[in-house]
């Protein structure tokens, strides 16, 4: 299902945007 790829997509976007944050901090 092309939905449920972005889906997963866009979370593990969100997961390397939260250690990128949280590595910067």
């Amino acid at each position: 299902d092309v939905q449920a790829a972005k889906d997963d997509a866009a979370r593990a976007n969100q997961r390397l945007d939260n250690k990128v944050v949280s590595h910067v901090r």
